[in-house]
């Protein structure tokens, strides 16, 4: 992707919004329904609702819960969304409940082992096994609620396995579908005893290893995994390109129907744009996700702007807006050149860019930031002749103004086109 010629600090002001008592039509489908109460960003996604981010007269309830179950439901189950959520919102004893949606396997990162999980015991989805691993070593992982390195309890793990496979107690799981570096484990399933491995050679060697060693022996390795095991994890995640453009999509549509009104939004400019949405052919792939790598290596969304209106696929170069605050969901609405364009950034994704309809002319900018710690939703606007496109603008000057004025935010205004095209 281009890089950006300048960057810019804006000064956005705070305002205020309700919901438009509206003409009984949904913003969505246009049609005369019974409405549903509508959350713009889902309480899954935020630690408190406000006022402002619900929709009592906006969105019937047909369209309500094909948004909620085909898109957000599926996010917060299958996707890196979902296990954000359950940091934001999960006591920590609870963090790791939403890998029971995942893949069976996740890589840990620190010690190059794959571990296997449980999708049926929340409360046990890590599972008690033990490996051999590439350096010839046993290597015994054991999840510990209480956060308390219990090696007793582990022995008595190894010293069990050991006698339950000497005593033939015991299954066998081989698949050559198994990653390639996959190592053979014996693992405890509802009790039961199932050793798992891509090839009979490689049980051959756990069996005679661990026939051989003395379980109580250095040679035995402890892996201690605690609430604290997803940062060491790489995770594999069903993901949808689709289906997050959808999401976006919804949040910006919904805080603009809530900033300008609903007849705005229900204008045959967004044709294109619902019948999108609601004619979605839905994909799936599988990411690895670790400290943010995930789709395309380092990002879940792909670089550019995504278009619902036909004669715009082939547009780039639009100016790109990124809030000051980090640990924010933010949004922006604006319009260049006619286009309407949606700038959605959630937790720790890349911002999202959407082309939603043409033929739109905003006279303003606006500006919608939920702070995950402070618990805030402000929305903030500016005139679009009123940005600053001054190169020589005094940075250090400009912030302390900003600081000085709670009502007022930064924005960083990345311009990969002409200067002009905000003006």
């Amino acid at each position: 992707m281009e890089e950006p010629k300048s960057i810019y600090i804006i000064g956005f002001e705070e305002i205020s919004v309700k919901e438009d008592p509206g003409n009984g039509r949904c913003i969505w489908c246009n049609k005369t329904r019974k409405f549903n109460t509508a959350h713009i960003l889902s309480k899954k996604i935020i630690r408190n609702n406000h006022p402002s981010n619900v929709l009592k007269r906006s969105v019937c309830t047909e369209c309500n819960s094909y948004l909620g179950n085909k898109i957000e439901d599926w996010f917060y189950k299958y996707s890196p969304l979902g296990t954000w959520a359950n940091h934001l919102n999960r006591p920590a004893g609870k963090i790791l409940s939403n890998l029971k949606y995942v893949p069976n396997f996740l890589w840990n990162d620190q010690i190059k082992e794959w571990i296997v999980i449980h999708h049926d015991k929340v409360e046990d989805i890590l599972a008690t096994q033990l490996l051999l691993n590439a350096e010839n070593k046993l290597l015994t992982f054991h999840y510990d609620h209480s956060g308390a390195k219990q090696v007793k309890d582990v022995v008595k793990i190894n010293l069990s396995i050991k006698d339950r496979m000497i005593n033939g107690e015991f299954s066998d799981y081989l698949d050559h579908k198994l990653p390639a570096n996959f190592s053979p484990r014996f693992l405890i399933y509802k009790d039961k005893l199932i050793l798992t491995t891509r090839t009979l050679d490689d049980k051959a060697r756990l069996v005679s290893k661990l026939a051989e060693d003395d379980a109580e022996s250095p040679d035995f390795q402890l892996t201690h995994l605690n609430p604290n095991v997803l940062e060491k994890m790489s995770i594999q995640y069903s993901w949808s390109l689709q289906r997050y453009f959808i999401l976006c999509a919804k949040i910006g549509f919904e805080f603009l129907s809530q900033i300008i009104g609903q007849e705005f939004s229900q204008h045959r400019r967004f044709d294109d744009f619902k019948n999108g949405i609601q004619n979605a052919k839905f994909d799936k792939i599988i990411v690895p996700f670790i400290e943010g790598k995930g789709y395309l290596v380092n990002r879940l969304t792909p670089p550019g702007w995504v278009c619902y209106v036909k004669p715009a696929k082939n547009i780039s170069g639009f100016p790109i807006m990124t809030g000051q605050n980090k640990n924010c969901h933010s949004i922006f609405i604006y319009s260049v050149k006619g286009y309407l364009l949606f700038d959605v950034k959630l937790f720790a994704l890349e911002p999202c860019q959407l082309v939603i309809a043409q033929n739109c002319n905003l006279e303003e900018v606006y500006h919608i930031e939920y702070d995950l710690t402070e618990q805030t939703l402000r929305f903030f606007k500016m005139e679009k002749n009123r940005v600053n496109l001054n190169d020589k603008l005094d940075f250090e000057k400009t912030i302390d103004s900003i600081r000085n004025n709670q009502h007022l935010t930064m924005v960083t205004l990345r311009d990969l086109s002409p200067p002009s095209l905000l003006q």
